[in-house]
């Protein structure tokens, strides 16, 4: 009776996610602005709202030499761009000020929640997780 109750504790989880296949994925990108009468920059990341068929739901940003060890962890806030000035469909967006020391030193990481099976009251399994070095990402003008 304990291995049947094990069993389906285990394999519950693996039912209640919805296997996607990789699809076409939008860029990440960053707009960087000098902050007037300041050493600081404005960075907004630009990325993929939905990802592997899942939605952003949480960010943090991370500040360190490295991603496994940062100096400072940070949430932010997962914004919607029909709100923006830049209208640009099918991406989220999160912001943040440092100077260009710190910004070298910056990650992004993106949480995101998967969709659950047709039926299910509950989704077991974690989404996809995508992880930005910000100085990677490409510079766009507005």
């Amino acid at each position: 009776m304990k291995i049947l109750a094990l069993f389906l504790f285990i394999s519950l989880p693996s039912l209640a996610c919805v296997e996607i296949e990789a699809e076409e994925e939008l860029n990440t990108f960053i707009i960087k602005e000098k902050v007037e009468y300041s050493d600081l920059y404005h960075v907004s990341i630009y990325y993929p709202s939905e990802y592997l068929g899942a939605k952003a739901f949480r960010a943090k940003i991370s500040f360190g030499d490295d991603f496994d060890n940062p100096s400072f962890t940070s949430s932010t806030i997962v914004s919607d761009t029909t709100k923006t000035k830049i209208d640009l469909k099918g991406y989220n967006y999160s912001e943040f000020e440092s100077n260009q020391q710190v910004f070298d030193k910056a990650f992004l990481t993106v949480y995101y929640m998967p969709k659950k099976v047709e039926g299910d009251l509950i989704a077991f399994c974690r989404g996809p997780i995508a992880i930005y070095k910000i100085s990677d990402l490409a510079i766009k003008k507005v």
